[in-house]
């Protein structure tokens, strides 16, 4: 019974933490003490733990302890959506007690082992008491036993010596400066926690303004971070930040009428700026199974907002994005607004428990489970017809092949003069050679490759009004302005024929008609329609001559 009682319990933890996602909570632990003021001259710490808490998902609950003499709790544990947030004062006085400020923060998270708990510790210098230190120790070890995390900020200076690099193999151990602070809560919130954000550009900062598009349209809530790494001004055209600092502006913006933004900055030359947006979307999602040929069958997931995709714009192509289906946690990628999960792992009912929407910086406000049936066994059958086309194919090409081998001996054989009706493929008597004929029709030139690689527009060269003199592929490339060197040219020759012209091979260019060799010496008729195709010697030039019998206009 105990055993059924426990299955029961854990499928029921499991189940809340699929259907709700991973909601934390996180307590902000600040030293508060006289050496901060060393450490922190601009309270770079108070702006930073408020972006930090103003970022963490609207479902986590947050609690802010500081220490200095004793332990003060400045905010108690609740959600993040439920407390105005705004910038808090610190005035740094007294010692420093970090063993009361941790001893305080394990107090204040709840004993519940299905729940990401987490404490992130800002201080600098020295625990200024043996007992502080003891309590630091023992709080790192009841964490430990807890499960509960403990990220360790310390600000280096040079005023206080720094003892608290003991405990790196117990923590996340991350020494910094007040002007990195910002930047390393920012990672641990987006990047540890993975809360939503999409980070944009401000390479476009030009004569103090930085434009910038939100990559989501249909936006029901757009929040707009702007940190930067020194003091400065910033002034996004027409709104009003609802946080301001020295460090930090925040933008809370509801059904914002257009995505392009402009901010007015002045900052000093160098200083860096990081800008985050994050949008809030109602939405649907439009689901569809597809097979192609020798794929695998594909679930579709298509997140729309009246009518439109909202992944529609080209900076979430690409881009991964983890979801749970069948209580399995699988990742699918994004292309052309639709996410694309391959369903070989799967059977043919499939049960959309959760889309990680924060994986690409959206908070999504729609249902995403949904009932899929996807049908099977298409890759298998695929392949099977495949390779039944493959055999096929295959039959055909022997066929042909054969057919073309008996055409083509055929072809020689009349070519060789084994056939009455058609002139021989020997070179005619000089006599026979323009003697009484006159040239007429045009001749097309299509180049499939030049010796500098470069593309050539097809030539068309006229022979009427021509008289019976031979003439050389070179002249006729030179009369069509074609100036490259294609070796061999001035060895091959027509003249006019009865019914069109005739080609004389007399270089070492590899030239077929029907893909029957006009060997050196040999000459070759050209009637209507009739081409050859021309390879120069050195393989660096290679076009198509096509004969045309048409009357001038």
């Amino acid at each position: 019974m105990k055993k059924i009682f426990f299955f029961v319990i854990t499928m029921f933890c499991l189940c809340g933490l699929i259907s709700t996602g991973e909601c934390r909570e996180v307590v902000f632990v600040v030293n508060s003490s006289q050496s901060m003021n060393v450490s922190d001259p601009f309270h770079a710490v108070a702006e930073s733990v408020t972006w930090g808490v103003d970022n963490l998902s609207a479902d986590d609950e947050v609690a802010i302890v500081t220490f200095n003499d004793n332990a003060s709790v400045l905010r108690q544990l609740t959600k993040v959506d439920s407390v105005p947030n705004q910038i808090f004062n610190l005035n740094y006085s007294g010692q420093s007690n970090a063993g009361a400020g941790l001893l305080t923060a394990i107090d204040i998270l709840s004993p519940k082992f299905n729940t990401q708990r987490d404490i992130i510790f800002i201080t600098n210098g020295n625990i200024q008491s043996p007992q502080s230190t003891n309590n630091f120790k023992a709080g790192l070890d009841q964490a430990k036993w807890l499960g509960i995390s403990v990220y360790l900020v310390e600000l280096r200076h040079d005023a206080n010596p720094q003892n608290y690099k003991p405990y790196e193999d117990h923590v996340k151990f991350l020494p910094v400066n007040y002007k990195e602070l910002m930047t390393t809560i920012r990672t641990i919130i987006q990047g540890d926690f993975h809360s939503p954000f999409i980070t944009l550009p401000t390479n476009h900062l030009t004569q103090g303004t930085l434009n910038f598009e939100s990559p989501v349209e249909s936006a029901r809530h757009l929040k707009i971070c702007l940190l930067s790494s020194n003091i400065g001004k910033t002034n996004l055209k027409n709104f009003t930040p609802d946080i301001q600092g020295k460090f930090i502006n925040i933008f809370e913006i509801d059904s914002p009428s257009t995505n392009n933004f402009e901010f007015e900055v002045d900052y000093p030359q160098g200083t860096g700026l990081t800008l985050d947006v994050i949008p809030t979307v109602p939405g649907e999602l439009k689901t569809n199974t597809s097979t192609q040929f020798l794929t695998k069958d594909i679930l579709e997931i298509t997140p729309m907002n009246s009518e439109k995709k909202i992944l529609a714009n080209k900076f979430f192509d690409g881009k991964s994005i983890n979801l749970v289906m069948d209580s399995k946690k699988v990742e699918g990628k994004i292309h052309d607004g639709i996410i694309q999960v391959p369903l070989d792992d799967f059977g043919e009912n499939i049960s959309l428990q959760k889309i990680h929407f924060e994986d690409i910086g959206i908070i999504f406000y729609g249902d995403d489970t949904a009932k899929i049936f996807a049908p099977k066994n298409h890759y298998v059958e695929g392949l099977i017809g495949f390779l039944g086309l493959l055999i096929i194919g295959g039959l055909l090409w022997r066929i042909r092949n054969k057919k073309q081998s008996s055409k083509s001996i055929d072809t020689l054989a009349t070519v060789r003069g084994k056939e009455k009706n058609l002139p021989p493929l020997e070179q005619s008597s000089p006599k026979n050679i323009n003697s009484v004929f006159f040239y007429s029709g045009k001749l097309l030139i299509y180049f499939t490759k030049t010796p500098t690689a470069e593309e050539i527009a097809p030539r068309e060269f006229n022979l009427f009004r021509m008289n019976s003199a031979q003439i050389s592929l070179a002249y006729i490339l030179q009369q069509c302005n074609i100036l490259e060197n294609f070796k061999g040219a001035a060895d091959i020759f027509f003249n006019p024929d009865k019914n069109g012209i005739n080609v004389e091979n007399k270089s070492d260019c590899t030239i077929t008609k029907r893909n029957i060799l006009v060997e050196k010496g040999q000459r070759v008729d050209l009637y209507y329609d009739d081409s050859v195709n021309v390879l120069t010697d050195d393989e660096s030039a290679e076009m198509i001559l096509m004969y045309k019998s048409f009357k001038p206009v």
